[in-house]
């Protein structure tokens, strides 16, 4: 596993209860699943989080770059007991269109870090 991201504990409890009983959540930015996994943990049992990402990048923090295959084994191996309920779709988010008219209970932004990015994000996210 990749040690380069930290989910500090206050963080983690933060994310839990903001995605209690959630059935239908979207993650921008997976990496290599930290996130993803709390967010799984936490949701409606019968719930589907959809990841997207390019899988192209860093973190976010102050990690070195790793491989798009290395991202993808990692977030496999970490979300082994979910299977069945994430969907990986790889690709910029404001490429997605399949979600535009479809009601979401949350969609958590984690991708790129930049203002630009962020701010692009939630200009696309907003319903």
């Amino acid at each position: 596993m990749v040690d380069a991201v930290f989910l500090p504990p206050g963080d983690e409890h933060q994310l839990t209860q903001m995605m209690a009983g959630r059935k239908l959540v979207v993650e921008v930015g997976a990496f290599t699943g930290l996130m993803s996994e709390v967010i799984l943990r936490s949701m409606d049992p019968a719930g589907h989080l959809w990841m997207i990402d390019t899988f192209l990048g860093t973190s976010g923090g102050a990690c070195t770059q790793i491989s798009r295959i290395e991202q993808l084994r990692e977030l496999f191996d970490r979300l082994r007991s979910w299977e069945g309920r994430f969907s990986i779709i790889i690709g910029r988010s404001e490429h997605q269109i399949e979600f535009k008219n479809r009601f979401l209970d949350c969609v958590f932004l984690d991708g790129d870090h930049d203002y630009l990015s962020v701010s692009r994000d939630i200009c696309h996210w907003l319903p």
